[in-house]
């Protein structure tokens, strides 16, 4: 395991640390949308309305299409989709919310699994806010009060098993955030560098989960996927396929990308290519969209 790649890897860290600011309490308030037992704070009404297309969490298997449920989408063309990811922790002592919930999560229950792993994201954001705030305080000191009753020791092992749980499961919010925070699976670069079997697992699992994802649509997964055989981080560097996964991408969030950026987003992963190249991965986008968007 290089420093080089282990750096990239906690670049992914820090970028993740915007998505995980977006799950931070806001003034102690979880989402007021009306949801069932076991799944306050996630399930969204309207995108638990059956579909036939689609299989239930029940009929969800390994290789199959994993369940469009449990959060809000904005469909798009075809089957793609946009998937939420405003998701808010629940509110409370840390160790009595994991301990509600740990017995839903233990059951099977993919939601549980990442709600456990938003309140332990949520205390490790309050407290690197702390410690940027006042680097020179005793850290343990800044430990946020809802969190205190939670080891800090016991943080990594609950994000990273309930995540990784989640994602497992098929809970494509699960699967994308597994996908952007190496951090909370693999830890520090120390650890990234003195672990790289560990690593290597992470990048072959993110890679599973965004394909996963991606099968049911999920327009943020294509994007990621380009950006993965793009960047060469998360798996062998595939410049083609890189484009192919954007273009696939492209038609299917046509609706929410400006042309201009779409052009120029589509000419960056051009870049390099030849005409013949292009060609090929005109014709795998083709393939990818009509496998997991076209209607």
């Amino acid at each position: 395991m290089t420093r080089k790649v282990a750096a990239t890897l906690l670049l992914m860290v820090a970028a993740c640390l915007v998505i995980v600011a977006m799950i931070r309490p806001r003034g102690g308030q979880a989402a007021a949308t009306p949801t069932p037992p076991g799944s306050e704070g996630i399930s969204n009404p309207v995108a638990e309305q059956p579909r036939p297309d689609r299989p239930s969490s029940t009929e969800a298997v390994a290789g199959q299409t994993p369940p469009l449920r449990k959060f809000a989408v904005q469909r798009l063309q075809g089957r793609a989709y946009s998937a939420a990811q405003n998701f808010q922790p629940r509110p409370g002592d840390a160790n009595q919310v994991i301990s509600a919930l740990l017995p839903l999560a233990e059951a099977g229950d993919e939601v549980a699994a990442y709600e456990i792993y938003l309140k332990v994201a949520s205390c490790q954001y309050q407290l690197q806010s702390a410690m940027a705030s006042a680097p020179n305080t005793d850290p343990m000191a800044l430990i946020p009060a809802e969190c205190q009753s939670l080891p800090v020791n016991q943080w990594r092992n609950y994000s990273s098993r309930w995540l990784e749980a989640s994602a497992e499961r098929g809970f494509v919010p699960a699967q994308l955030t597994y996908a952007g925070d190496p951090g909370a699976v693999v830890g520090s670069e120390t650890d990234m560098i003195s672990a790289p079997e560990r690593v290597e697992t992470y990048r072959k699992n993110a890679m599973r989960y965004l394909h996963q994802a991606a099968a049911t649509g999920n327009v943020e997964a294509l994007q990621r996927l380009a950006s993965a055989y793009g960047n060469g981080v998360l798996t062998k560097r595939d410049p083609i396929r890189a484009l192919a996964y954007f273009l696939a991408s492209d038609t299917a969030s046509r609706p929410l990308i400006p042309p201009e950026i779409s052009e120029a987003l589509k000419d960056k992963y051009s870049t390099g290519l030849s005409t013949k190249d292009i060609q090929r991965a005109t014709q795998q986008g083709s393939i990818i969209y009509e496998d997991c968007c076209s209607p």
